[in-house]
């Protein structure tokens, strides 16, 4: 896994920028290993906490009009946890919900992958024995599925407040 870093004050990482560009083209599933240090838990100060940051994905056409992302945001309620969520936008509507909690410093794997029946999966599995996740949300395709690769990126409104880290492939 190769390692991500998003300065404190800022929203988007500087690191593995050719990363950026890979084209994404078509349906194939798509897999993804990663890992959140628990130094990247922090605790709840205001409402903007709560906004999702974005760990990856990837769009078809503009991101904010069909894209199918992996959000996150700390477990306020638990320190080292954090809740995954399914952040899409479909035909320009946002859909945001949570599908799983996990825990800081494990190896996690997550594959993106579509069904005939107009629905996403995350299925997402790691090495610590924790029983594996799997959730589908509704997605109808785009008739062009042509797009790029969506990386790790904090906040909506607030920059990160402090040095983020993520182990990412």
């Amino acid at each position: 896994m190769a390692k991500w870093k998003i300065c404190k004050g800022w929203h988007f990482s500087l690191s593995n920028f050719w990363m950026r560009f890979i084209p994404r083209i078509g349906t194939c599933p798509v897999t993804y290993k990663f890992k959140f240090p628990k130094e990247d838990w922090f605790p709840y100060s205001d409402p903007d906490d709560l906004d999702i940051s974005k760990l990856c994905g990837f769009s078809y056409g503009l991101h904010h009009n069909n894209s199918v992302r992996i959000g996150w945001t700390p477990d306020f309620k638990k320190e080292d946890q954090f809740i995954l969520y399914f952040y899409l936008y479909n035909n320009g509507v946002r859909i945001t919900r949570e599908f799983s909690k996990i825990n800081s410093d494990i190896d996690y794997s997550l594959t993106i992958s579509f069904d005939a029946f107009e629905f996403v999966t995350f299925d997402m599995s790691n090495d610590a024995g924790i029983m594996p996740v799997k959730a589908s949300e509704k997605f109808i395709l785009p008739a062009c599925k042509i797009g790029y690769s969506l990386w790790w990126y904090f906040g909506g409104n607030k920059t990160a407040p402090k040095k983020m880290v993520i182990w990412l492939k």
